[in-house]
């Protein structure tokens, strides 16, 4: 096996764990958002633009769970 095949295999394995590690964070994020009382998911959907500490993909999972609360 060439070298561009040997690095085409590694970056593969190591595109998979990358991925494997950001959807255990997603349901990590899920899980303990569904343990927060609704005024504590009120008030991090009101502050969520104003946090630089969120990613865009947990401000979007915050929404989401203020939608699914009913509470926007």
């Amino acid at each position: 096996m060439d070298f561009k095949g040997l690095m085409s295999k590694a970056g593969k394995a190591f595109g998979e764990e990358v991925d494997k590690k950001a959807k255990e964070m997603i349901k990590a994020t899920k899980k303990d958002l569904m343990r927060r009382t609704d005024s504590e998911i009120k008030n991090l959907y009101e502050t969520r633009n104003n946090n630089p500490n969120l990613k865009r993909w947990q401000k979007q999972l915050v929404i989401e769970e203020a939608e699914r609360r009913n509470i926007i």
